[in-house]
Protein backbone atom coordinates (compact mmCIF):
# COMPACT_ATOMS: atom_id res chain seq x y z
CA UNK A 1 0.00 0.00 0.00
CA UNK A 2 1.13 3.42 -0.22
CA UNK A 3 0.86 5.70 2.18
CA UNK A 4 0.69 8.71 0.73
CA UNK A 5 -2.28 7.78 -1.39
CA UNK A 6 -4.09 6.38 2.01
CA UNK A 7 -3.83 9.52 4.30
CA UNK A 8 -4.11 11.58 1.00
CA UNK A 9 -7.82 9.53 0.16
CA UNK A 10 -8.46 9.51 4.43
CA UNK A 11 -7.95 13.55 4.11
CA UNK A 12 -10.41 14.15 1.00
CA UNK A 13 -13.14 11.95 2.69
CA UNK A 14 -12.78 14.17 6.18
CA UNK A 15 -12.81 17.43 3.48
CA UNK A 16 -16.09 15.90 1.56
CA UNK A 17 -18.01 15.06 5.00
CA UNK A 18 -17.27 19.03 6.11
CA UNK A 19 -18.56 20.77 2.80
CA UNK A 20 -21.69 18.10 2.88
CA UNK A 21 -20.48 16.09 -0.02
CA UNK A 22 -21.41 11.99 0.32
CA UNK A 23 -18.44 10.43 -0.67
CA UNK A 24 -18.06 6.41 -1.43
CA UNK A 25 -14.44 5.08 -2.28
CA UNK A 26 -13.54 1.45 -3.88
CA UNK A 27 -9.77 1.55 -3.20
CA UNK A 28 -7.42 -1.36 -4.62
CA UNK A 29 -4.42 0.74 -3.40
CA UNK A 30 -1.41 -1.82 -3.11
CA UNK A 31 -0.01 -1.77 -7.01
CA UNK A 32 0.08 2.37 -6.76
CA UNK A 33 3.27 2.13 -4.10
CA UNK A 34 5.15 2.69 -7.10
CA UNK A 35 4.27 6.56 -7.42
CA UNK A 36 6.47 8.97 -5.56
CA UNK A 37 4.21 10.54 -2.91
CA UNK A 38 4.57 14.65 -4.88
CA UNK A 39 3.57 13.12 -8.02
CA UNK A 40 0.39 10.95 -5.98
CA UNK A 41 -0.58 14.46 -4.59
CA UNK A 42 -0.85 15.92 -7.85
CA UNK A 43 -2.50 13.60 -10.00
CA UNK A 44 -5.05 12.30 -6.74
CA UNK A 45 -5.04 15.34 -5.00
CA UNK A 46 -6.05 17.71 -8.16
CA UNK A 47 -8.63 15.64 -9.23
CA UNK A 48 -10.57 15.19 -5.51
CA UNK A 49 -10.35 19.04 -4.99
CA UNK A 50 -11.98 19.60 -8.59
CA UNK A 51 -14.62 16.84 -7.83
CA UNK A 52 -15.19 18.28 -4.14
CA UNK A 53 -15.48 21.55 -5.06
CA UNK A 54 -17.66 21.15 -7.80
CA UNK A 55 -20.04 18.40 -5.62
CA UNK A 56 -20.24 20.91 -2.93
CA UNK A 57 -22.17 23.37 -4.99
CA UNK A 58 -24.59 20.73 -5.87
CA UNK A 59 -27.85 20.64 -3.46
CA UNK A 60 -26.79 16.84 -3.28
CA UNK A 61 -23.39 16.43 -4.00
CA UNK A 62 -21.54 13.00 -4.60
CA UNK A 63 -18.14 12.09 -5.57
CA UNK A 64 -17.29 8.66 -6.69
CA UNK A 65 -13.56 7.13 -6.28
CA UNK A 66 -12.53 3.90 -7.46
CA UNK A 67 -8.99 2.76 -7.89
CA UNK A 68 -8.17 -0.29 -9.54
CA UNK A 69 -5.51 -2.64 -11.49
CA UNK A 70 -5.79 -3.84 -14.89
CA UNK A 71 -3.55 -5.66 -16.69
CA UNK A 72 -0.84 -2.83 -17.44
CA UNK A 73 -2.56 0.20 -16.37
CA UNK A 74 -3.52 1.41 -12.67
CA UNK A 75 -6.60 3.49 -13.09
CA UNK A 76 -8.14 6.14 -11.17
CA UNK A 77 -12.02 7.35 -11.58
CA UNK A 78 -13.44 10.11 -10.21
CA UNK A 79 -16.70 11.05 -10.48
CA UNK A 80 -18.63 13.67 -9.25
CA UNK A 81 -22.66 15.70 -9.47
CA UNK A 82 -21.77 18.93 -11.25
CA UNK A 83 -24.51 21.42 -12.15
CA UNK A 84 -21.77 23.95 -14.05
CA UNK A 85 -20.39 22.30 -16.99
CA UNK A 86 -16.45 23.71 -17.69
CA UNK A 87 -15.83 25.26 -20.66
CA UNK A 88 -13.03 23.62 -23.01
CA UNK A 89 -10.08 25.53 -23.78
CA UNK A 90 -7.57 23.72 -26.27
CA UNK A 91 -7.22 20.63 -24.06
CA UNK A 92 -7.76 21.91 -20.90
CA UNK A 93 -11.33 22.83 -19.12
CA UNK A 94 -11.82 26.53 -17.84
CA UNK A 95 -12.31 26.66 -14.09
CA UNK A 96 -15.89 27.39 -12.98
CA UNK A 97 -14.59 28.58 -9.85
CA UNK A 98 -15.23 32.27 -9.22
CA UNK A 99 -11.84 33.50 -9.69
CA UNK A 100 -11.07 31.49 -12.07
CA UNK A 101 -8.27 33.57 -14.22
CA UNK A 102 -6.42 32.18 -10.80
CA UNK A 103 -7.47 28.34 -11.12
CA UNK A 104 -7.79 26.07 -14.16
CA UNK A 105 -3.81 24.42 -14.24
CA UNK A 106 -4.43 21.58 -12.30
CA UNK A 107 -5.99 18.91 -14.91
CA UNK A 108 -3.35 20.28 -17.15
CA UNK A 109 -0.49 19.28 -13.85
CA UNK A 110 -2.59 15.68 -13.59
CA UNK A 111 -2.24 15.05 -17.18
CA UNK A 112 2.03 16.54 -17.29
CA UNK A 113 2.29 13.76 -14.32
CA UNK A 114 0.23 10.75 -16.29
CA UNK A 115 2.72 11.82 -19.41
CA UNK A 116 5.51 10.97 -16.85
CA UNK A 117 4.25 7.28 -15.92
CA UNK A 118 2.76 6.07 -19.63
CA UNK A 119 -1.01 7.25 -18.67
CA UNK A 120 -3.82 9.89 -19.85
CA UNK A 121 -6.45 11.47 -18.06
CA UNK A 122 -9.42 11.54 -20.26
CA UNK A 123 -12.74 13.74 -18.85
CA UNK A 124 -16.41 13.70 -19.55
CA UNK A 125 -19.50 15.62 -18.65
CA UNK A 126 -22.45 14.22 -19.11
CA UNK A 127 -26.11 14.02 -17.17
CA UNK A 128 -24.77 16.20 -14.40
CA UNK A 129 -21.98 14.10 -13.92
CA UNK A 130 -18.30 14.69 -14.52
CA UNK A 131 -16.19 11.89 -14.97
CA UNK A 132 -12.21 12.15 -14.55
CA UNK A 133 -10.33 8.82 -15.28
CA UNK A 134 -6.64 9.11 -14.95
CA UNK A 135 -4.23 5.90 -16.14
CA UNK A 136 -1.05 4.72 -14.78
CA UNK A 137 1.16 2.32 -16.94
CA UNK A 138 2.44 0.09 -14.84
CA UNK A 139 5.51 -0.88 -16.81
CA UNK A 140 6.66 2.60 -16.41
CA UNK A 141 6.60 2.33 -12.46
CA UNK A 142 9.57 0.35 -12.40
CA UNK A 143 11.47 3.12 -14.73
CA UNK A 144 12.70 5.18 -11.98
Amino acid sequence: ANPVLNALLWEKEALAKRCGVQMAMEAEAAEWAGIPGRDLIVMAGNLLDNAIEAAKRCPAGHVCVTLYAEEHFLVMEVENTCEEQPSPSGKNLLSTKPDAANHGFGLSNVRDRAKKYGGTLYTQQKDGWFTAILTIAKLCLTWD
